[in-house]
């Protein structure tokens, strides 16, 4: 009977043990994915630093340089300490390498700074700053130290300040001397700057250095192979968000990517807009995510914004052709969007501070939702006979993926690149008679893509979307007869009161000519023979459709409230944030048209376009 009783209850104790077992895993598996630390520097000598990675799942690491090392290399679920033992640096250079930690398709990095000579000041050095549980990001060129927040809400009364770095024991935030791991009294609000002090408690010295409070996500970005135009180069970017909206909930989000120069014209100016892919580190294949809450998808552009002298142009075009343009197949792809969606954000590039961008999704096959067999996308990019629709100078070819001004957006493998349809199209546009067109042209192109794409240019005196900066896309080839077209705007810094250079547009007169519609990009080139064909033949009497079309929308979508809505939204995001003001003294003596006043420039868009829609409701009605 003891014995029973004995072995009851060894039962029962194996039992529990193995139930406290299973809830301590389950505890485990939802731990998020982090590590304690992300940058590490260290002296000429090398040495160790000791770093907890916390993962629900299996993780591994990588690393491309032989002088570190971490152990151990991969763990498990749960909270693994490892250690990164760093070897004395000989090279007569500062170096820096980074510590890829994988787990799924998650990644995080450290990265790890080595000084290349015995300096002072290498011994006092803050190296890494975290508000509240969010890491900064670093302008070590400055000794800045940015910190995002959530302009929309509330900020705690305390914080707690966690720091690490070479011999600082504590930082001093005006008179108060702050430990880190302390919860102290601190007043966050965006655009403010607040000098800071890095101290040692033995030696007699400090470092100067300030923390720059973002009301925009930061961007941080580190090519150590360096970037260059049409070949995408290794990168590390690290996203935080203080809204959280990257995948749905991550507030720090990191990921290997191959980056480029973005643009053809844009490549000759100092500020550059980069494109970016990210990536699988192991397998280099492509890897979606949701950055900012915008489509899942690999590929992204952050768009500098050189021209602009607003700085918001180009967003807040877009957003006003997302609120009145509808696909003609949108029933049948309810997931369609007809153009780019994005948010400004600041950049760090290579440990700089490089200013402020957009951080957006692309004009592409998959947000258009076009057809994999039998989709087209072909993007105008410049003033040519054929991206005016004018005629073909040269027949195309299919061996390459550009032809006259044109682009291949989608396919761009040769092989799968077929130019017959838009020259078809050219062809129409051109030569067709007064009958035929009048016709045909409806199946050819989306009238309601034509007439809206011809209020939105006309609108905006968009004179650089006459042309070039188009994209013309098909839908599914195989649908229709004769392909059927939709044409969409891109790149638009040269809108709302502003040509592409910057010189003020009268809202009724334009340029000067055509009676201030827009229908070329100047006086003395050829037309936009789309609108050309519209203004001088009147097919089907598109003209009072044209009309009517305002008429229907100038009051809602297209009314001033609209777009003033817009243009004070994205105002307070750079101007509150401190970001364009940063941006200014980044730039400052290479910029080409400078910085409008932002308050001054937003009532000038705004009176500007109420002054060119009430001249497009007379014009249009007496076409």
């Amino acid at each position: 009977m003891n014995l029973y009783k004995i072995l009851l209850a060894l039962l029962i104790l194996s039992l529990l043990a193995a139930c406290s077992s299973d809830k301590e895993n389950d505890v485990y598996t939802t731990l998020p994915f982090s590590l304690s630390i992300y940058q590490v520097a260290m002296t000429i000598e090398g040495g160790e630093q000791e770093v907890n990675v916390s993962s629900g799942g299996a993780w591994q690491s990588s690393i491309h340089c032989d002088w570190m090392t971490l152990s151990p290399s991969s763990g498990g679920i749960g909270i693994t300490k490892v250690r990164i033992k760093v070897k004395e640096n000989t090279s007569g250079l500062p170096r820096n390498g980074r510590i890829a930690i994988i787990s799924g398709k998650e990644e995080k990095g450290i990265t790890v700074m080595q000084s290349s000579i015995e300096r002072e000041e290498d011994y006092l050095r803050l190296l890494n700053l975290t508000i509240d549980g969010v890491t900064t990001a670093v302008d070590y060129v400055n000794n800045s130290y940015y910190l995002p927040i959530d302009m929309d809400a509330a900020q705690p009364a305390k914080v707690k300040v966690e720091f690490g770095g070479i011999g600082v024991d504590f930082i001093k935030i005006g008179d108060k001397k702050i430990k880190s791991g302390e919860n102290i009294a601190l007043s966050l609000n965006p655009g403010q700057n607040i000098e800071m002090e890095a101290g040692n408690n033995t030696i007699d010295k400090i470092r100067s250095c300030r923390l720059i409070v973002t009301g925009v996500p930061v961007i941080e970005l580190s090519a150590p192979e360096g970037i260059e135009d049409e070949n995408k180069r290794p990168c590390d970017i690290v996203l935080t968000d203080p809204k959280r909206r990257t995948n749905n909930s991550v507030l720090r989000f990191e990921s290997y990517a191959g980056i480029e120069f973005r643009g053809a014209g844009a490549l000759r100016y100092a500020k550059k807009s980069f494109s970016f892919k990210l990536k699988n580190r192991q397998t280099n294949e492509n890897q979606d995510a949701k950055l900012l809450g915008l489509r899942e998808d690999q590929s992204w552009i952050l768009d500098a914004m050189w021209l602009d002298c607003s700085k918001m142009r180009n967003r807040v075009c877009f957003d006003l052709w997302n609120d009145f343009n509808t696909l003609y197949y949108s029933n049948t792809e309810p997931e369609a969007v007809n153009t780019t969606h994005g948010y400004p954000v600041e950049m760090i590039l290579d440990g700089a501070y490089h200013g402020l961008y957009i951080l957006s999704d692309r004009i592409d096959r998959k947000q258009l939702k076009l057809k994999k067999k039998g989709g087209y996308l072909y993007k105008g990019k410049e003033w040519t006979d054929e991206c005016k629709l004018q005629g073909i100078n040269t027949p195309y070819s299919n061996s390459k993926q550009a032809w006259q001004g044109f682009e291949s957006d989608y396919p761009n493998e040769v092989g799968e690149i077929e130019f017959k349809y838009l020259s078809d199209l050219i062809q129409f546009f051109a030569a067709a008679s007064k009958e035929e067109f009048a016709a045909q042209y409806e199946e050819r192109l989306d009238v309601s893509s034509l007439i809206d794409y011809f209020i939105f240019i006309n609108l905006l005196s968009a004179y650089d979307n006459t042309g070039r900066n188009v994209f013309w896309g098909i839908y599914n080839v195989n649908l229709t007869l004769l392909p059927k077209f939709i044409i969409q705007p891109w790149d638009l810094d040269g809108t709302l009161g502003r040509t592409w250079d910057a010189i003020k547009l009268d809202p009724e007169k334009g340029l000067g000519f055509d009676n201030g519609l827009i229908l070329r990009n100047d006086a003395g080139s050829k037309y936009f023979r789309p609108f050309e064909r519209i203004m001088n033949e009147n097919p089907n009497n598109i003209k009072r459709r044209i009309y009517e079309r305002l008429m229907a929308i100038k009051d809602n979508v297209l009314s001033p409230a609209n777009l003033a809505s817009k243009v004070d939204y994205y105002k307070r995001q750079i101007v509150e944030s401190g970001a364009l003001e940063r941006d200014r003294q980044r730039w400052t003596g290479y910029s080409m048209y400078g910085y409008a006043n932002p308050e001054e420039e937003a009532e000038y868009i705004k009176s500007w376009y109420i002054a060119r829609l009430k001249y497009l409701e007379t014009i249009f009605n007496d076409f």
